[in-house]
C-alpha cells in the first residue's frame, strides 16, 4: 500500500496540542500526510470514534484526564479494530510487556521517533490486511452459501466421491438413489449402486479418470435402495470437497425432456441460452413487454416426498397450463422450480388478472397418477418494461417481485415496484436501501442547532444536521449511513436533497421577515464539478432567497486533500453569492496555509477545542483568532457545554458559539436568539 497517496488517520493522546504537532511533522517529513486529532478526554475519544474511521492511536501512558488503559477500554467497548501504540517516557521493557499484555500493539519510548514511525506503518499495513481478509472471508462465505444453494437446488443429481466412495450428495441425488440423508450415503462405494453389467465399465472409468478433464456422459442404471433401477446419464469431473481433491459425479435421469416450449415449437427442445437470446431480442424490439417469474412453492419438500415421475408430472402439467393461459407468450421451464414467460401483446392489468386465474387453477389441480396424488402452489412476480430496460434488468426485477410475493401470504402475486423493493431491503437492515428509500420518499430528517454570536451582534444562524431513521424508528449512526452512501455514490443525491430542503425552509422564514443563515455540510463528491453549484443557483433563483444565507461547509482534511478542486469550487460558489466555511479546523501551521489559497468566510474549530481551554494556551489561541480577524474570517466554536466555557470564549474573542449548553438540535428554525 502506498501511504504517500493516502491520508493516515491518527488519534493522539497527549498532554497538549503542541505535543500532537510533533507527530504531524514526523509523518509529513516521511512523505505521509496525516490527519491527526488530539484526544484529551473520554468524551472527545468517544466522539472521534463515532464520527470517523481511524487507522491507529498513539497514546501517552498518562494525561490529566485520560490514560492509555482507558483508551484501550473505550476501543474495546466500541468494538473497533484500531491498533494502539503506547508511548513511554523512557525505555522500560517491563512496562512495555505490561502494555502488550493489556492489548496494545506496541510500547515504545516517545523519543524514539523512527521506531514509532515504523511501528505505525507496520500496524496500518496489518490493519489493511485484516480489513481485506475480513472482506475476502465475507465474500468467500457468500460464495460458499451461493454454491451450496445452487447445489441443493440443482436439477441434476450431484454427488462427490473419494477413492470410489461417496462423501456427500445433494437432495436430487439422494432422491434418485433412495437415501434419506447424505450421512446414510457416506462411505458407500459408487460401484455397489450400479447395475451389475455396468460395474466393470465404471471401475475402468474411475481408474482412467484424468483429474484435469471431465468425462463424456455414459448411460447406465442406478440401483435404488428399494431394488428398482433408473436409467441415468453419468458424467465425472474434477472437484474439491473440504479442500481435498475428489470426483464430482453428475447424474441425469434418461427421460423425456421437461422443457416447456411455445406451442408452435413444442416438438423441439430449446436451451436456456437460445431462449435468453430470443427473449433479449423480443424485449429490445417490443414497445411493451411483461416478464413473469413463476416459482413452484416448497419444491424441496416436493422433491423429498414425491417420486421422480410425480415431480415430472407437476413440472409438465404446470408448463402446459402456462401455455394454455398464455398461448401467445414465449415460455420456458427456467429451472426445476421456476418458469418464465414473456408477454408482449397484453396490458399489465390484463396479465395480472390472467395470472390470478392461472394461480388458482394450479392451486386446485391434482397432479401425479392414480397411485400418487400430488398438489402444488406457485408464487408469481412480474415486471413491466420501462423505457429502454434490457432483459437482464427485467429478469432481475421479476425475480425480486417474486421474492416480495413470497412474503405476502394472502395473494402470493406481486408486480415489481422499486419502492416496495427498497422498503423490503430497508426492513431487513440494508442501509443503502434505507438511503434510497429516504431519497425517494423525502423521509430524511433535518435538525437545526443554533449558532449564536457572542460578540453582541444580533444574528440568526443554525447548523443543519441530517438524520436517517431505520424502518423500526431507530436513528442510524451518521458514520454508518455516510459510509454506505459514499460507497454507493449516493452522497451527491443526499447533498442535493439537503440543499433543497434547507432552501425551502429558509425561504419560508425569510418571507416572514427573518434573516436566517444556514450552515450546510457538503461531501467531497459534490465538489468534483459545477453541477451542484448550478443546481443551488437554480434553487436560489426559484425562491428569491438571498444567496448569502447559505454557508457551505467542508472539513479541513478534505480541503487539504483536494485543495485545487476546493479553490475552483469556492470561486464558483462565491460567483452565485453563497459563503464557505471550513470545519474541524485545527489551527496549526497547515491550517493557516489553507487561508492563503482559499477565500472563506467562516472556520468551525475542531470539536476538541473546548477541552483544551484549561491548558494555559490562551496566547496561542488569541494569535490564531487575530489572524482570522485580519482576513475577515469569523470563528465558530462547537461543543460548548458550560457557562464557564462560554465566558472563556468571549474573553478570547471568538465570534460564535454552539453546543448543548446553548441549545441542542431542533426540529424548527424558531430559537430565541434574543
Amino acid at each position: 500500500m502506498d501511504y504517500r497517496r493516502q491520508t493516515i488517520r491518527l488519534l493522539a493522546l497527549e498532554d497538549s496540542p503542541n505535543d500532537v504537532e510533533r507527530w504531524v511533522k514526523l509523518f509529513r517529513s516521511a512523505g505521509m500526510p496525516p490527519r491527526v486529532q488530539h484526544i484529551s478526554s473520554i468524551e472527545t475519544m468517544e466522539d472521534a470514534l463515532k464520527e470517523d474511521q481511524w487507522d491507529v492511536v498513539l497514546s501517552s501512558e498518562e494525561t490529566p484526564k485520560l490514560n492509555a488503559q482507558q483508551v484501550l477500554t473505550i476501543i474495546e467497548k466500541h468494538q473497533r479494530d484500531i491498533p494502539v501504540i503506547v508511548t513511554l517516557p523512557e525505555y522500560n521493557p517491563q512496562r512495555a510487556s505490561t502494555w502488550l499484555s493489556a492489548g496494545a500493539r506496541d510500547a515504545i519510548p516517545s523519543f524514539n521517533e523512527e521506531h514509532i514511525l515504523h511501528a505505525v506503518l507496520r500496524e496500518i499495513t496489518n490493519l489493511e490486511d485484516r480489513r481485506n481478509l475480513s472482506c475476502t472471508r465475507r465474500e468467500l462465505d457468500e460464495s460458499n452459501k451461493r454454491c451450496q444453494l445452487l447445489l441443493a437446488n440443482a436439477s441434476e443429481a450431484i454427488a462427490y466421491i473419494h477413492d470410489g466412495m461417496h462423501v456427500d450428495a445433494n437432495a436430487a441425488y439422494l432422491q434418485l438413489s433412495g437415501y434419506d440423508c447424505a450421512d446414510d450415503l457416506a462411505g458407500i462405494p459408487l460401484i455397489d449402486m450400479l447395475a451389475t453389467h455396468h460395474q466393470a465399465e465404471m471401475k475402468q472409468m474411475l481408474k482412467r479418470f484424468d483429474t484435469n478433464k471431465s468425462t463424456d456422459p455414459i448411460e447406465c442404471e442406478l440401483i435404488h435402495t428399494d431394488g428398482h433401477s433408473t436409467p441415468v446419464s453419468l458424467r465425472l469431473s474434477e472437484a474439491q470437497y473440504d479442500d481435498e481433491p475428489c470426483i464430482q459425479l453428475t447424474l441425469l435421469p434418461v427421460m423425456v425432456p421437461v422443457l416447456s416450449q411455445p406451442v408452435e415449437q413444442e416438438a423441439s427442445t430449446t436451451t436456456k441460452e437460445q431462449f435468453l437470446e430470443k427473449a433479449e431480442i423480443t424485449v429490445k424490439e417490443a414497445t411493451e413487454a411483461t416478464l413473469v417469474w413463476i416459482q413452484l412453492d416448497d419444491f424441496q419438500h416436493i422433491r423429498k416426498e414425491a417420486s421422480i415421475e410425480g415431480i415430472l408430472s407437476i413440472q409438465k402439467n404446470i408448463a402446459q397450463m402456462i401455455r394454455e393461459f398464455f398461448p401467445k407468450a414465449d415460455t420456458y421451464h427456467y429451472s426445476d422450480d421456476s418458469f418464465l414467460l414473456i408477454e408482449t401483446e397484453d396490458t399489465p392489468d390484463s396479465i395480472n388478472t390472467r395470472l390470478i386465474t392461472l394461480q388458482n387453477a394450479i392451486d386446485g389441480h391434482l397432479f401425479g397418477s392414480a397411485d400418487e396424488t400430488l398438489t402444488a402452489t406457485v408464487t408469481i412476480g412480474f415486471a413491466v418494461k420501462e423505457r429502454n430496460q434490457d432483459l437482464t434488468t427485467l429478469l432481475s426485477n421479476a425475480e425480486s417481485a417474486c421474492q416480495l410475493a413470497l412474503k405476502n401470504d394472502e395473494s402470493r402475486l406481486c408486480r415489481y415496484s422499486k419502492t416496495e423493493e427498497l422498503k423490503d431491503k430497508a426492513q431487513e437492515g440494508d442501509v443503502q436501501a434505507m438511503i434510497r428509500q429516504a431519497l425517494s420518499q423525502d423521509s430524511f430528517h433535518l435538525l437545526f442547532q443554533p449558532v449564536i454570536n457572542i460578540t453582541g451582534s444580533e444574528e440568526k444562524q443554525y447548523e443543519a444536521f441530517l438524520r436517517l431513521h431505520s424502518p423500526q424508528g431507530e436513528v442510524v449512526e451518521a458514520g454508518t449511513f455516510m459510509e454506505a452512501a459514499e460507497s454507493s455514490s449516493l452522497m451527491p443525491h443526499i447533498d442535493r436533497w439537503v440543499l433543497r430542503q434547507c432552501v425551502r425552509q429558509l425561504a419560508q422564514v425569510h418571507k416572514q421577515g427573518q434573516a436566517v443563515r444556514l450552515l450546510i455540510h457538503l461531501s467531497h463528491l459534490s465538489i468534483q464539478g459545477t453541477e451542484l453549484v448550478q443546481y443551488l443557483s437554480g434553487l436560489l433563483k426559484a425562491t428569491d432567497l438571498p444567496a448569502d444565507s447559505i454557508v457551505l461547509q467542508m472539513p479541513e482534511s478534505m480541503v487539504l486533500q483536494q485543495l485545487k478542486r476546493v479553490v475552483d469550487f469556492a470561486e464558483a460558489i462565491h460567483n452565485i453569492g453563497c459563503q464557505l466555511a471550513i470545519t474541524r479546523f485545527q489551527g496549526d501551521s497547515r491550517s493557516m496555509k489553507i487561508l492563503k489559497h482559499l477565500d472563506i468566510q467562516f472556520v468551525r474549530l475542531d470539536g476538541s477545542f473546548t477541552s483544551k481551554l484549561d491548558e494555559n494556551n490562551d496566547e496561542d489561541i488569541i494569535k490564531m483568532l487575530d489572524i482570522l480577524k485580519e482576513q475577515n474570517i469569523r470563528s465558530i466554536v462547537p461543543k460548548v457545554e458550560s457557562t464557564q466555557t462560554l465566558a472563556h470564549l468571549w474573553r478570547l474573542g471568538v465570534d460564535y458559539a454552539q453546543g448543548y449548553y446553548i441549545q441542542g438540535p431542533m426540529e424548527t428554525l424558531d430559537f430565541d436568539f434574543g
